[in-house]
């Protein structure tokens, strides 16, 4: 695993290099694995209001979503990162199958997340955290 570690280095200078000066829009970045075998990862930063950045997303992108991460702070200290507009469009974003994690163990996110189609499972926390949410989008269901 030793023989890995200057290969994540590469990777890490890579994406730092692609990385984007903070203006306004969506920032695509692609980057191939530097470990043999690594697929390559598209990743797509936004610089905007999160609420109406995801809505566009979904709008312009439904399904496409394959892995979200919410680090919107604990629902108190920004409830427009945890309202029911931004998860829904999460719901129609993140494709069947994908991934949403976070922090946040609250009911606002746990609930949220299950009216826009996850299934939400609390899991072991890292450092001081004692849990996270980890959620999978459920496949639609198909009208007989």
């Amino acid at each position: 695993m030793s023989g890995a570690l200057p290969a994540l280095a590469d990777d890490g200078t890579a994406l730092m290099e692609a990385w984007p000066e903070p203006r306004a829009g969506a920032h695509a970045i692609a980057l191939l694995g530097a470990l043999a075998g690594a697929p390559r990862l598209d990743l797509t930063l936004v610089h905007d209001d999160f609420e109406r950045a995801l809505a566009a997303l979904a709008l312009a992108a439904p399904g496409s979503i394959d892995a979200v991460f919410l680090d919107g702070f604990a629902p108190a200290k920004n409830p427009g990162a945890w309202s029911p507009a931004v998860f829904e469009a999460l719901g129609r974003a993140v494709r069947a199958g994908g991934t949403a994690a976070t922090w946040s163990i609250a009911g606002v996110a746990r609930r949220g997340l299950a009216a826009a189609g996850f299934v939400v499972t609390r899991v072991p926390g890292h450092g001081p955290k004692r849990e996270r949410i980890e959620a999978v989008r459920a496949q639609p269901q198909r009208s007989t």
